[in-house]
């Protein structure tokens, strides 16, 4: 299974990029996607040669049922996030067909709320539904799946509650979650974001790759995520690239530009790379 995922999800984007073509993605998401999408994704892809454009369907913890009912009731309830050309656009009470419908998408993805993501008895009936509904409207697009990370051993977060408020068995069950997902959904790729985090965690960087608990660091969690998709989506393994001046949120609301290299290391970098090399590895094998 593991390998007929990374074929699907290798030849598709790679043939487009061959064209020149810049690869559309549409996140159908939450604060989660944010993170994994609305910083380094861009920066890194440019750094390798690949243009993208990425729209995130945004609503704060956002589960698969709620999705299922925006979308059946065309309620405008989404901000959504625009991403291309080094330019952040947003816009408010947006319905997700409004979304689906705004570009010809090469890539849509999907995931669950993160309180949810261990949690098998959420995902049903929605997720068919949810899948369903995007192949009616964007029958050519690829579907992906966001595998999202388990919360760090501290995580005040009341949703952590499901887990008995340990790390490692939210891990576990977002990981059997996961692999339920892939054998019985028709989704063409798999991001292992969830994977890369916990592996990350073995670093000598330790359990600090979420900055409140629960969403990743703007330091270099969202580093690690984004390298993770790059190379999922394209094939490209991110290297150093350059100084790229990126969206790096103060106060998470509070929207300022800093350089890359004044909130991590190149030493920092170059193992968040390793880690997002040898997840997609694996993923292959």
């Amino acid at each position: 299974m593991k390998r007929s995922i990374f074929l699907l999800l290798l030849v598709y984007p790679l043939l487009l990029m061959a064209s020149g073509d810049t690869l559309r993605i549409l996140c159908i998401g939450n604060s989660f996607s944010m993170d994994a999408v609305e910083q380094e994704l861009l920066p890194l892809a440019e750094a390798e040669g690949v243009t993208l454009m990425v729209g995130d369907l945004y609503i704060g913890g956002c589960s698969l049922e709620r999705h299922v009912n925006s979308i059946r009731q065309h309620i405008p309830d989404y901000t959504y996030n625009e991403l291309r050309n080094g330019r952040h656009e947003a816009y408010e009470h947006v319905t997700s067909n409004e979304a689906l419908r705004k570009y010809d998408w090469d890539i849509v993805t999907m995931q669950q709320a993160s309180h949810y993501s261990g949690m098998w008895e959420t995902y049903e009936p929605w997720l068919g539904v949810l899948i369903d509904s995007v192949k009616a409207i964007c029958p050519k697009a690829k579907i992906a799946w966001h595998m999202t990370w388990a919360y760090s051993k501290d995580s005040n977060h009341g949703g952590f509650k499901n887990y008995n408020c340990d790390q490692q068995e939210m891990y576990a069950r977002i990981c059997a979650c996961a692999g339920k997902v892939m054998e019985k959904y028709p989704f063409d790729i798999f991001i292992p974001v969830g994977h890369a985090v916990q592996k990350a965690r073995g670093t000598k960087l330790g359990d600090t790759f979420c900055r409140d608990g629960f969403h990743l660091s703007f330091e270099y969690g969202r580093y690690l995520a984004a390298c993770v998709w790059l190379q999922t989506l394209t094939g490209k393994k991110p290297h150093a690239g350059k100084n790229c001046i990126i969206p790096y949120y103060g106060n998470y609301w509070e929207l300022r530009a800093v350089n890359s290299r004044d909130i991590r290391s190149k030493k920092t970098e170059r193992i968040c790379r390793r880690v997002a090399r040898k997840t997609v590895k694996t993923m292959a094998q």
